[in-house]
Parts: structure tokens; C-alpha cells; sequence
């Protein structure tokens, strides 16, 4: 009996045990977490900079009224900014993850003490993103004595430093805990350096510099993953060569961009696709094939197609034209161009264009299209003089042609406006017999059906 009753009040204790454990545990954690404000980081970063403030504050103080002096300090103001969403983050993604661990430790107590933050804070993209034009002019030094200005320049990379490691340490935590929270450190740790050194300036000596544990093969991934998603191209590809201990020559650059812009394109992530097309660009003339470099701008031209947007793919192809004169493919850039030029309604610079690709042997393969395009172009201008006399030479010299039945079709539709149905007839059946399998066939056939039953020229003057 009394065994029963220790049992029922150790049952009635318990909860209250572990909602104090919970409570225990959880003002540690805040304490952890309450290091890693921002006014704590802001004692931190004087404390790193201490060796030099004394020289620091003299040099500001001879230099007040110098413009270049004060955007310098306006620099150092906007990358304690840059800090203190950094800081804000990790703090955020420690009292996320170690709140988490709490309450699957203590699940009777879920939500009774839950303090972490329900503010939301930006992500690294998001920080990334907000400052990336903020830096981009180069950073602003007074016309000084060299010794001085080389102390602010040590000044400004210690602040930048200070911000990193700081980041680092308060991160560890979290990062032992949960890979999410391993990815949010990492990506959070380059912002600064992301902000301060261009895409295309990256390289492996700024990897060299990162922690031991960040140049391992699984945070290179992470990188080369948070590289590609901010629009970073290039430094994606030093963190995948370095992952994978390699060294790529400008070919294996342009194969990795070309199959990023791929995967890009085909999840829809257009302006991701956009950026990595023109780095396999830059690639492939830093190679020097010209063949590569057009097949890419080809690629770069479709994918502004899948967008809607025939005028940039026809300006696309443009460039690409002027470009590479030697590609084998220029004729087949000239063509496209052509017919983005006329989805665009641009029939003037087709009128301009066509005659001299017409008589370029490098648009020999691709003549037919581009004396089609032309023809239909007159057409719709009305240029009737022009339109029979390309319409003659096309069928002259492509009778077999697939779109010559277009042209075919478009004379009986001419005959049949204007009465001559046998004309139209005879006509329709050359489209029947020589073009069996022609996408106008149907409606060539329907059309054959109403003239032989006279149903044509009896209120229905015009194909439908």
C-alpha cells in the first residue's frame, strides 16, 4: 500500500521535475544565445581592433573634412550593418535549433516555455542580396601618406574579419546539432567576403583562408549550392573544383556552366539559367572556339524564347552573329534571327537582313527557311512584286521542300479569293501529292471535299 502511494506521488512530481529541467536548460541556452547579440559583437569587434584604433582615430581626426575620409566611415557604418543581420541570423538559428532539441527532450512541456524568437529574420540570400549594389563601388581611401593608408586598410579587413570569426564560434552550437542549421553558418560566414570580391575576382586562394572543417568536400557543396542561388556563377565553380581537389581548364568550365543553366532552366529558375549561359559564354571565348561560344548564345537565345521575349532573342542572336563570323553555325544564328525577328513584328530589319543572308554561303544549309521567312514577310507587307519573285525561286529551287506547301497552299487560297477554282484545285492536289504528310494536309483535303461538292463559291468565298 505504501509502495502504491511513493508511486502516485512520484507520478505527480515528475512533470514538475521536468518542467523545471526544461526551465534550467533553456535559461543556459538563452544565456549561450544572449552572447551572440549584437551589442555583445560590437565589444568583440572594438576588442579586435583596439591594436590599431589609436592610430585609427588620429587618422579620422586629421582627415574631417575630407569627403573621401567620410565615405570611408560610412563603409565601416554599413558593414556593422551587414553584421548585425548577420548576427541576428545565427542568434535566430541557435534559439531555433536548441529550442527544437528541447522539446523533443521535453515533450510534456512543449510551448509552456518556449522563448525563442518569432521574429523572422532575413536568410544569407536575403542579406546578400539587400547590400550586394551598396558595395559594389570600390571602397573609398583619402589621398594620404601610404603607411596611413595601409593602416585603414587593415582597419576595414580586421572589422570584416572580426565579423566572420565572430559568426564562427557563436555558430558552433547549432551546427553540431542539425545540418540545417550547419548550412545557415556556412552561407552566413562568406556573405562579407561574397560582398566584398566579385564573382569573377573569386578564386581558391579565398578558400585557403576559410576554417579547416569549411574546406572539407560537404560545406564546398553547401557553397557551391549558396554560390549558384545568389547569382554567383563563377565562384560556384571554384567551390566545386575545390571540393573535388580538381583544377578545370576553361572546357570543363563551359561543360559545368552550360549543365547548370540546364537544370536551371528546366526548374524554371530562368535568371539563375540566364547567368550561368553567359558564364559558359565567357568561358568558351576564353577558350577560343567560337564554335562553343555560338552553340551557347543559341542556347541563351531558346531559353529567352521559352520566356516571351522574341525581341531579346533576336538581339541575342545579333550579337552572337557579329561575334563569331567563323562558327559553322552562323547560318543557322542568321535564320533564328530571322524568325525571332518576325515573332517580334520587326519586318523591316527582316526586309533589311534577308537578301544579304539569302547570298551568303555560310546560310547555304539553312536557304530555304530564310527565303520562306522573307516570303511570308513581303506577303504580309504587301510587297506583291517581291513576294512572287521569292516565291517563284523558292519553288524553282526547293519544289520538295516541307515548306513549300505552305507556299503552294497560299496560292490556292489566292486563286480561290479570286474565282479561279480550278486553279486552286489543281494546286491543293499538288500539296496532296507531294506533301502527304504536311501539317496543312487536313485542311487541304476539307477544302478539296467543298469544291468538288460546290459548296465553295455559294456564300462561302474564302477557306475557313
Amino acid at each position: 500500500m505504501n509502495n502504491a502511494k511513493k508511486e502516485s506521488n512520484s507520478a505527480k512530481i515528475r512533470p514538475n521535475l521536468f518542467s523545471l529541467v526544461y526551465v534550467v536548460v533553456l535559461m543556459i541556452c538563452h544565456t549561450v544565445v544572449a552572447a551572440a547579440g549584437v551589442d555583445e559583437f560590437l565589444a568583440y569587434k572594438r576588442g579586435i581592433l583596439a591594436p590599431l584604433g589609436v592610430k585609427f582615430k588620429r587618422i579620422c581626426k586629421a582627415q574631417i573634412h575630407d569627403s573621401a575620409m567620410r565615405r570611408f566611415q560610412e563603409r565601416l557604418a554599413l558593414i556593422d550593418e551587414v553584421a548585425k543581420l548577420l548576427i541576428d541570423r545565427v542568434e535566430h538559428t541557435n534559439l531555433t535549433v536548441l529550442g527544437g532539441v528541447l522539446d523533443d527532450i521535453i515533450e510534456a512541456s512543449k510551448g509552456g516555455f518556449d522563448s525563442r524568437s518569432k521574429t523572422s529574420t532575413p536568410e544569407a540570400c536575403d542579406i546578400y542580396a539587400q547590400f550586394i549594389n551598396r558595395f559594389s563601388a570600390e571602397l573609398p581611401t583619402p589621398d594620404i601618406a601610404e603607411k596611413d593608408l595601409t593602416l585603414l586598410r587593415e582597419y576595414y579587413n580586421a572589422a570584416i574579419a572580426a565579423t566572420e570569426k565572430y559568426l564562427m564560434e557563436h555558430g558552433k552550437a547549432a551546427k553540431a546539432i542539425a545540418d540545417s542549421a550547419e548550412r545557415e553558418v556556412v552561407e552566413l560566414y562568406v556573405v562579407m567576403s561574397f560582398l566584398h570580391i566579385p564573382d569573377r575576382q573569386w578564386s581558391s586562394h579565398e578558400i585557403d583562408s576559410f576554417p579547416s572543417w569549411m574546406r572539407k568536400s560537404k560545406q564546398q557543396s553547401i557553397l557551391e549550392e549558396f554560390s549558384l542561388s545568389v547569382g554567383r556563377p563563377f565562384t560556384a565553380a571554384e567551390f566545386a573544383q575545390y571540393g573535388k581537389g580538381e583544377s578545370w581548364d576553361p572546357k570543363q568550365e563551359l561543360h559545368y556552366f552550360g549543365a547548370k543553366a540546364r537544370q536551371f532552366t528546366s526548374t524554371g529558375k530562368y535568371k539563375l539559367a540566364i547567368l550561368c549561359y553567359k558564364a559558359a559564354i565567357e568561358a568558351a571565348v576564353k577558350e577560343g572556339h567560337e564554335e562553343d561560344a555560338m552553340r551557347v548564345h543559341i542556347s541563351l537565345a531558346r531559353l529567352y524564347e521559352r520566356m516571351g521575349y522574341p525581341k531579346l532573342v533576336a538581339s541575342t542572336l545579333k550579337e552572337a552573329l557579329h561575334e563569331y563570323p567563323k562558327s559553322s553555325e552562323w547560318g543557322k544564328a542568321a535564320m533564328l534571327r530571322l524568325k525571332y525577328l518576325y515573332e517580334a513584328e520587326e519586318f523591316q530589319e527582316i526586309l533589311k537582313e534577308a537578301q544579304g543572308y539569302q547570298i551568303d554561303s555560310r546560310c547555304k544549309t539553312y536557304l530555304p527557311q530564310i527565303l520562306y521567312i522573307a516570303w511570308i514577310t513581303y506577303r504580309r507587307e504587301n510587297k506583291r512584286e517581291m513576294e512572287a519573285k521569292v516565291q517563284e525561286f523558292f519553288l524553282k529551287k526547293f519544289p520538295t521542300h516541307p515548306l513549300a506547301a505552305d507556299i503552294y497552299f497560299a496560292s490556292a487560297m489566292l486563286s480561290l479569293a479570286g474565282g479561279d477554282y480550278a486553279e486552286a484545285m489543281r494546286l491543293l492536289e499538288v500539296v496532296e501529292y507531294r506533301f502527304p504528310h504536311s501539317r496543312i494536309i487536313d485542311k487541304v483535303k476539307m477544302i478539296q471535299e467543298k469544291l468538288r461538292k460546290g459548296l465553295i463559291g455559294q456564300g462561302d468565298e474564302r477557306a475557313k
